[in-house]
């Protein structure tokens, strides 16, 4: 069993999550999960829309499946 973000927060204290896919579904429920737990997140996507900011969510905008996505 995976241990939720809210008991994470309560073992290991606020963390810093990176999650990739961010921007919808398997890795946008992650987020929002880990977010209402306390943690701040580092969300990579290929974009980003401003409304989907959000105090302690950082938006990467990143294209990860090639190399020269990655460095942008």
């Amino acid at each position: 069993l995976v241990p939720s973000p809210r008991r994470l927060c309560e073992d290991f204290g606020r963390m810093k999550v990176l999650i990739s896919g961010a921007s919808g579904g398997l890795g946008g429920v992650m987020a929002c999960a880990f977010l209402g737990a306390g943690h701040q997140i580092a969300g990579v996507a290929r974009s980003w829309k401003p409304e989907q900011a959000a105090p302690g969510f950082h938006p990467v905008a990143a294209d990860l499946s090639t190399l020269e996505g990655a460095h942008d």
